[in-house]
């Protein structure tokens, strides 16, 4: 039981690595786009 728990936990924090990852860089994406856009 510990180590499935252990597993568990471990995946939420990968998963959360992961996600907040994404946001991050989606949110560095669009920074990009808009200061293109602001360039022009």
């Amino acid at each position: 039981m510990v180590g499935a728990m252990a597993i568990k936990g471990s995946l939420k924090t990968i998963l959360g690595n992961l996600f907040s990852g994404c946001l991050n860089g989606l949110f560095f994406a669009i920074l990009k786009i808009a200061k293109q856009c602001v360039n022009f």
